[in-house]
């Protein structure tokens, strides 16, 4: 009985440090993991709304959303003639667009393409007759169009890419058009099934203009009513934003870490294994 005895107890601690090691192993799996799938380079949404007197955008291939025009004349830039114009704008892929309007004075939508000559998009008239838009032509809306009582609202949407003013290069010049106000809102993307959620934001100032990095199509729309501000709603996608400041090198703003764990259930998951698989060892550690 005495040597039975011992067989066991000699056996004991064999066993013990290969639970051990084994605990250290998951401990150490699970935090890889968790880091891995923290770290890993997810795609962030973009959400921006700015407040501008001007940006630029480029249509996307399959762009299709009419715009509604009234209370405008037109003209090509070739021709100092400029006639009324009334009914439904419909442009072509690849038609770069400048909008701009400052205070409360006129706006002018700017169309040109990549390839000089070639038509921006068609214009279906109030009477339905079809026109031809060619390249290098100006829409101009007076100020009175957009007053506060008998005045229009505008909406403008479009899918592509869009671009603001960079506003630190010649700030003192009169008539330079700033970016006023923007608010860039973060949406992360979960590991699995690519649930959007909210990664914060962040909020720039007066003169401050935004890149998205890695960026592709995007898609928002234009608004303008009395107030003196073309206001613009865009979202896009990319791996991170930079933030340019005048008088500054600016900063990247992406969805951090912390905000990634908090709004993804899986990262939840995985570093809940390891910090009860560390807590388990901690205990055992004592006991020991």
């Amino acid at each position: 009985m005495a040597r039975h005895s011992s067989g066991k107890d000699l056996a004991s601690p064999s066993h013990g440090k290969a639970d051990l090691y084994y605990s250290i192993g998951a401990a150490a799996v699970a935090i890889g993991l968790a880091l891995v799938a923290s770290l890993w380079p997810l795609e962030t949404t973009f959400d921006v709304s700015t407040s501008t007197d001007r940006l630029e955008l480029t249509t996307a291939r399959g762009f299709s959303e009419p715009w509604f025009i009234r209370c405008a004349t037109w003209r090509v830039l070739e021709s100092a003639a400029a006639e009324p114009v009334d009914g439904v704008l419909q442009l072509d892929p690849g038609v770069r667009v400048g909008v701009q309007r400052i205070a409360r004075g006129e706006l002018h939508i700017e169309f040109g393409t990549q390839s000089a000559g070639h038509r921006v998009g068609r214009l279906v008239g109030a009477s339905g007759a079809r026109r031809v838009v060619p390249d290098s032509t100006v829409l101009t809306f007076p100020a009175h169009c957009f007053e506060e009582r008998g005045g229009i609202q505008l909406a403008l949407p479009f899918s592509g890419t869009l671009r603001l003013p960079d506003s630190g290069r010649v700030p003192g010049l009169p008539g330079q058009p700033m970016v006023h106000s923007t608010v860039v809102r973060l949406l992360g993307r979960t590991l699995l099934g690519g649930r959007l959620y909210d990664g914060g934001k962040t909020e720039l100032g007066l003169g401050d203009g935004i890149e998205v990095v890695d960026g592709g199509s995007g898609a928002g729309f234009v608004f303008l009513d009395a107030s003196p501000r073309l206001q613009v709603s865009y979202r896009t996608r990319g791996s991170r934003c930079l933030v340019r400041r005048f008088g500054g090198t600016g900063y990247e703003t992406k969805v951090s870490t912390w905000a990634r764990v908090r709004g993804d259930e899986v990262l939840q998951a995985l570093w809940s294994s390891f910090t009860l698989t560390f807590a388990w060892l901690t205990l055992r550690s004592r006991k020991a």
